[in-house]
């Protein structure tokens, strides 16, 4: 029954059905078959219209009845159910789902251990423990659970006690592929160090080839509706993963995983028709999707209403910039707080930054000192042991003076490293520093190089310094103000408040394009809604929205 179900949800031998599936692995919950329980929990998860009355139920003491008869999986499977609350039984216990996850690791289950890995990383359930996750981790990768070691190798990219160790990182991705060849986590992976040249020469032919790796898997599993897997298609066409970006192929893919509940999806919606947008209808399309996220995310037993910092730091971002919940500063604030508290350093960022300027809160520059010090002492460590983006971070808190003693010399030294362990905003800010003589002497060459290299991935900021070029001559780029305007539109497209302005004041002013004024006020309200930008581009999006209306 169990295998009649796979057979039927992976299309092998006969027609894709899930609804067949489902009806084969009910039938072995008649025969309390935990196996066929675990498949049928996953469909109640993403297919709830497949699910009769009953069914939740049934699982729940199937788990129950395997696990204390000494079952690791069903144990662990409990821990999910309890975690997660999946099934929105209002059984949400992250203190239940730890102990049975601690259960199901101990009894040597591999899934159990990456899980409790996470656990400890997000404080879910347990205090946060650093040293402990990566203690967890190893072991499930020791024993060769591929979702740990595919988090191992993200490990030796940066961040932890491990340091920067690319060899390594590349070693565990490449045994995973050799175990299963569709893992598209994986193979993204290998891509990624393949096209960046981490801890190998770049090769674009070879970076190809893994980002394609999966995909004759991913097009038969959408075909059979996994919601999962249909996400993971859709973030090819979305970007340009190995195949040519198609935004429309990737809100058809997208749909259906967001109306199942997947937030991944719901995020993406909301991005593409939020900044590819060619009407305010498309904004609202936006905000229907943020607002569903944001929904998602508060309810009991997910990410926000757990207190992952992730999942906190992303609704604070919705509050802030009123992505379909409407600008909300207070609410904003409060999440940041909850991210914060787990240790997120971005948070921390914000929170010193609204202080600062007054936003949901009095201005308090003490109070937005404090944040930026709370911030320096979680960047710093993970900066020392090589996370590109903390890395980054600390070159923006040098430049700026946020904590520490302005230094130019130590947001480049800062900023060369974030480059070298390729992260290409920081590789864009190590461009301005060569194009200014920040603690460097100029050198247009050199940033030329890291901002070409830097747009050619899609890096918003990267590709909205390009049109600046364009539009001014800079860095001996000839002026050229449709190129300009090209390059703004495709900064806009990945969300960058410059490029979005860019965008909006070209329309207005119709430079390397058609003058429209509502197009000018689409872009320019986008623009202004991006609060916080590095670079205060919303607020220059304000001052010119205050012209248009005032005309």
């Amino acid at each position: 029954m169990r295998t009649a179900g796979a057979a039927c949800r992976d299309g092998n031998g006969i027609e894709h059905n899930f609804a067949l599936a489902a009806k084969w692995w009910r039938k072995g919950l008649e025969f309390a078959n935990p196996g066929a329980g675990a498949l049928f929990f996953n469909v109640m998860r993403y297919h709830r219209e497949l699910v009769e009355p009953g069914d939740f139920e049934r699982v729940i003491e199937i788990f129950t009845i395997s696990a204390e008869g000494g079952d690791r999986v069903a144990m662990n499977n409990l821990g999910t159910v309890y975690q997660f609350d999946s099934l929105k039984l209002g059984i949400q216990d992250s203190g239940k789902a730890f102990g049975w996850r601690i259960k199901s690791a101990e009894a040597g289950y591999p899934g159990a251990m990456q899980s409790l890995s996470n656990m400890y990383q997000n404080g879910d359930g347990v205090e946060r423990d650093s040293e402990k996750s990566l203690d967890w981790l190893f072991k499930a990768a020791e024993a060769e659970d591929e979702t740990a070691m595919r988090r191992l190798a993200v490990k030796y990219l940066g961040g932890t006690r491990l340091g920067r160790e690319f060899a390594k990182a590349k070693a565990l991705i490449e045994t995973v592929l050799e175990k299963n060849p569709d893992d598209v986590h994986a193979s993204r992976l290998l891509a990624r160090m393949y096209r960046d040249g981490i801890g190998t020469a770049e090769n674009a032919e070879l970076s190809k080839k893994w980002y394609l790796s999966p995909i004759g898997m991913l097009n038969r599993k959408a075909e059979a509706e996994d919601v999962n897997k249909m996400d993971d298609l859709a973030d090819y066409y979305k970007n340009g993963w190995g195949v040519k970006k198609d935004l429309k192929r990737a809100i058809e893919l997208y749909e259906k995983p967001a109306c199942s509940g997947i937030a991944a999806s719901m995020l993406s919606l909301n991005r593409i028709y939020r900044f590819n947008a060619t009407c305010f209808a498309d904004i609202v399309k936006a905000d229907d999707w943020a607002r569903k996220y944001v929904d998602r995310q508060t309810q009991k037993g997910y990410g926000a209403a757990r207190g992952a910092p992730d999942a906190c730091l992303l609704v604070g971002n919705y509050y802030r910039n009123g992505y379909g919940v409407g600008m909300d500063s207070a609410a904003a604030f409060s999440w940041y707080e909850k991210a914060a508290a787990k240790k997120s350093w971005e948070a921390m960022l914000k929170l010193s930054q609204m202080c600062r300027d007054g936003e949901g809160v009095d201005v308090d520059l003490g109070v937005a000192q404090e944040w930026a010090k709370k911030a320096i002492e979680e960047l710093t460590p993970l900066a020392e042991n090589g996370l590109a983006e903390a890395q980054r971070g600390l070159g923006d808190c040098y430049l700026r003076g946020w904590g520490v003693e302005q230094s130019n010399d130590l947001a480049f030294k800062w900023y060369s490293e974030a480059y070298d362990g390729r992260d290409w905003l920081g590789a864009t800010r190590l461009a301005r520093c060569y194009t200014e003589g920040i603690g460097v002497a100029q050198n247009f060459e050199q940033a030329k190089m890291l901002l070409e290299k830097a747009a050619i991935r899609f890096c918003g900021e990267a590709l909205n310094n390009l049109g600046e070029c364009y539009e001014n001559g800079n860095l001996g780029y000839e002026k050229d103000s449709v190129k300009a305007f090209d390059y703004y539109r495709k900064s806009a497209s990945e969300g960058n408040a410059g490029g979005l302005y860019n965008v909006g004041r070209y329309y207005l002013n119709g430079i390397g394009t058609e003058k429209n004024l509502e197009q000018a006020e689409l872009w320019l309200t986008l623009a202004a809604a991006e609060k916080g930008d590095f670079y205060s581009y919303n607020k220059k999006a304000e001052e010119l929205l205050k012209e248009i209306q005032n005309a």
